[in-house]
């Protein structure tokens, strides 16, 4: 939320937990509790890091996205490199 309240980010991704309910509406409604207006997209459902991966690469070239921002918890940022 900070990135993009401090405009380091136009939108956020979440990923979406094969078998669990979206977190989008969430998210949304916290946004808006903080005065963030920016859109949310969500991946299709994944099952582990690598498929995180691939759907948010697919997002980014789908969207044309030139870079993108990881925000994860650091015992999981190992992962991500």
């Amino acid at each position: 939320y900070e990135l993009i309240g401090e405009g380091f980010a136009r939108r956020l991704v979440v990923t979406r937990l094969k078998g669990k309910p979206s977190y989008a509406g969430y998210v949304l409604r916290q946004m808006d509790r903080l005065g963030l207006d920016a859109p949310v997209d969500e991946t299709a459902p994944i099952q582990n890091t690598h498929d995180e991966a691939v759907e948010v690469a697919r997002l980014g070239r789908q969207r044309g996205w030139k870079k993108v921002l990881l925000v994860s918890e650091p015992t999981h940022m190992r992962r991500a490199g």
